[in-house]
Order: C-alpha cells, then sequence, then structure tokens
C-alpha cells in the first residue's frame, strides 16, 4: 500500500484540473394563482428552489467545489422530495407543482505553489533543533605550494 506524502522542493508540485457536474432544484406552480411555498412565492414560470444552509440534513458540498446552492445529484434529489413533502403538508394539496433538476457543468483547478516562509518559532519563542541551520565553518586556507 502506498503512502501520499508532501513532495520534496526538487519534486513537482502536484496540479490540476477537471469538470464536476453540481445540480439546483427548480419547481413551478402550473396554476392561474402564484403560490407561496417554502416561504418562496412560485408561479408558472420555473424558479430556483431556496434551501437554508444547516449544520444537520443533506450535505451541501461537492468536491472540490464548495459553493452554497449547488448539490451533487444525491443531495438534490434529497432536496427535491424534502421540498415536495413541505408543499404537501400545507394541507392544500400540491396538484400543480412541478420540480426538476437542473444539471450545471463546473470547472476547477487547482495548483499548490509556496507563497511564504514561516518563522518555525515554537510558542516559547525557540526554533526547534531539527530547524536549525548549521553554522557555516569556512576551511582555514592552506599555505600555497613552493
Amino acid at each position: 500500500m502506498s503512502q501520499l506524502t508532501k513532495p520534496t522542493p526538487t519534486e513537482a508540485i502536484p496540479s490540476g484540473s477537471g469538470t464536476i457536474s453540481v445540480y439546483t432544484v427548480e419547481a413551478r406552480y402550473a396554476y392561474h394563482d402564484p403560490k407561496v411555498i417554502c416561504g418562496q412565492l412560485f408561479d408558472n414560470r420555473w424558479r430556483e428552489v431556496q434551501f437554508q444552509q444547516s449544520p444537520i440534513g443533506v450535505p451541501s458540498k461537492t468536491w472540490p467545489l464548495d459553493y452554497p446552492g449547488y448539490y451533487s445529484f444525491d443531495a438534490a434529489q434529497a432536496l427535491r422530495w424534502w421540498f415536495i413533502a413541505q408543499a404537501g403538508a400545507s394541507g392544500e394539496g400540491n396538484w400543480c407543482l412541478e420540480t426538476r433538476l437542473v444539471r450545471h457543468k463546473a470547472k476547477y483547478s487547482y495548483e499548490f505553489k509556496a507563497e511564504a516562509f514561516v518563522d518555525p518559532r515554537d510558542r516559547n519563542g525557540k526554533i526547534p533543533e531539527d530547524m536549525i541551520e548549521p553554522e557555516k565553518v569556512e576551511e582555514p586556507a592552506q599555505p600555497a605550494a613552493a
């Protein structure tokens, strides 16, 4: 089994790029009178459903992106059905409610680059021994041969 290790300064520093599919949830209320569902007004035009961020519930992070409002397919489907359930819980019925997922292609890239040297002192103000550069000792000059 191989282990991932940090490259040494002489090795190539990794970089990369790619694309990922992320999703949003849209809804419309296909009736002549608009309806408020989960605090949002829906009519016969497709609108993105806004979900509140919460530390519990459906995970909203999509690696390598962490952009609010975009979800993995599984998370978007879960939120879509949660939204339908909330609409039905109002007691008025949701026969005219339509939902769909919209797929977005997101491009990303990453590169690791050293930016600065950090002072190696610990909280006591001392530099760890393994980070102290050895002192340079000059060799005495050799006498010239006669």
